[in-house]
């Protein structure tokens, strides 16, 4: 039961962060299909929304690994 609180913790942060990173991919990619094939913006873009998803993978791996090391430390007891 105690683990089951954890994991909702854990997955109530990803929640929370979520939409921000939804939105801001979700612009970059709006501006990033307004540019021109010679603008030097879409280059800048196309970076700028790798670094977000690889920050956003991170994260995401992060929750996990917590939730890992969180599970095999504390056993689960089923009552």
């Amino acid at each position: 039961m105690f683990a089951n609180v954890r994991e909702q913790e854990l997955e109530q942060m990803q929640a929370g962060k979520y939409p921000s990173y939804y939105m801001a991919l979700r612009v970059g990619r709006e501006l990033q299909g307004l540019c021109t094939a010679s603008d030097p913006e879409k280059a800048t873009l196309t970076e700028m929304l790798d670094e977000l998803k690889q920050k956003w993978f991170k994260f995401k791996s992060a929750l996990s690994e917590k939730y890992v090391l969180f599970s095999v430390t504390v056993p689960l007891y089923k009552y």
